[in-house]
C-alpha cells in the first residue's frame, strides 16, 4: 500500500479552516482540513507543498481564540492533475509536535 492510502490511525472528515506558514512564506496562508486523526491531517491546496516540507499551522475560533497550534511534516501530496471530486488536490501532513493543548483538543475532535 502507498503512504497515500495508509491509514495509522482513523480519520473523521471536519470542515476545519487553518491558517498554514512554511519557510517560504512570512504570513499564514488559509487552507481547509478535509479530515483529521491524531497523527496527521489532509489540507486542500492547489499549489501542494513539496514532500518533507515542514510547516506551521493553528485553527482559531471565530473569537480569535486558537484552540490548535503545531507543527507537520508533508508526507504525501496531490496534484490538481492527479485529483478528482473524491480526492481533491492538497497535502498529507505528518503531525509532528503539538501544542499541550492541541493534543487533548484533536482527541475529542476524532473521539
Amino acid at each position: 500500500m502507498d503512504d497515500e492510502n495508509r491509514r495509522d490511525d482513523s480519520r473523521v472528515s471536519v470542515g476545519l479552516k487553518i491558517k498554514l506558514k512554511y519557510s517560504e512564506r512570512q504570513t499564514f496562508i488559509d487552507r481547509f482540513s478535509v479530515n483529521l486523526s491524531r497523527t496527521g491531517m489532509f489540507l486542500r491546496a492547489r499549489d501542494p507543498l513539496a514532500i518533507g516540507a515542514r510547516v506551521h499551522f493553528e485553527y482559531r475560533l471565530s473569537d480569535d481564540t486558537r484552540i490548535l497550534r503545531g507543527g507537520g511534516v508533508v508526507r504525501w501530496s496531490r496534484t490538481a492533475d492527479n485529483a478528482s471530486l473524491d480526492d481533491p488536490p492538497g497535502i498529507g501532513i505528518e503531525l509532528v509536535e503539538l501544542a499541550t493543548n492541541s493534543t487533548a483538543q484533536i482527541a475529542q475532535i476524532v473521539a
